[in-house]
């Protein structure tokens, strides 16, 4: 967090009252909320991999998916969050985008995978509402742990899987095939689809 936001969740913590609590919360959701599609990628197998092939080896992988993902959210509009580890966040302005983004970087990935001895395979999940972004470099929210959920938790390998929010806030959500999908995970009920990306 920046320094900013570490001073006020400080005085939120330390807030005499309710009412301060109030002002506070509402202070820092007008500075930092945005309603946005959240996409959370996950790589696949990383124990596996680094044991069979060490971690120089997956290091490599990461680094071609980081290359593919961001030239495909380049082409759609989309920011980056954060790359981290085996993960990429990112959010768009739209939603069409967002899941035509991902279907994109799951056809890339395939693509790659024909002419590698060993496959780099992803999964990624996509919500969409409000969350707080910080300095365009973290990200918290109901909205970030669906999305978290969805694409680190629940979706398998090669699997795109978006929340019905998502859906509704598509301008064509009939371009790709989804079959309708309920996940009840960590405590949280998660209407889903899953995208169809091989066609």
């Amino acid at each position: 967090m920046t320094i900013e936001l570490d001073g006020m969740i400080q005085k939120y913590r330390t807030a005499a009252n309710d009412a301060e609590r109030a002002a506070l919360d509402m202070e820092i959701r007008q500075r930092y909320n945005i309603s946005a599609a959240l996409m959370v990628l996950d790589m696949s197998g990383f124990s596996r991999i680094t044991e069979a092939r060490g971690i120089v080896h997956f290091l490599a992988m990461v680094q071609q998916m980081q290359e593919i993902t961001s030239a495909e959210l380049a082409r759609h509009d989309g920011k980056v969050i954060k790359f981290f580890s085996d993960n990429c966040f990112a959010y768009f302005d739209d939603a069409q985008a967002a899941v035509e983004c991902a279907v994109n970087i799951m056809r890339a990935h395939r693509e790659l995978n024909r002419t590698l001895k060993h496959p780099v395979h992803i999964c990624i999940g996509i919500d969409y509402g409000e969350f707080l972004l910080i300095e365009a470099s973290e990200c918290f929210g109901h909205t970030v742990n669906r999305a978290c959920k969805l694409g680190e938790d629940i979706a398998e390998r090669e699997e795109l899987l978006i929340s019905a929010r998502i859906r509704e806030a598509m301008s064509n959500p009939e371009r790709f095939p989804m079959q309708a999908r309920c996940f009840e995970e960590s405590g949280l009920s998660i209407e889903a689809y899953l995208v169809d990306h091989e066609n």
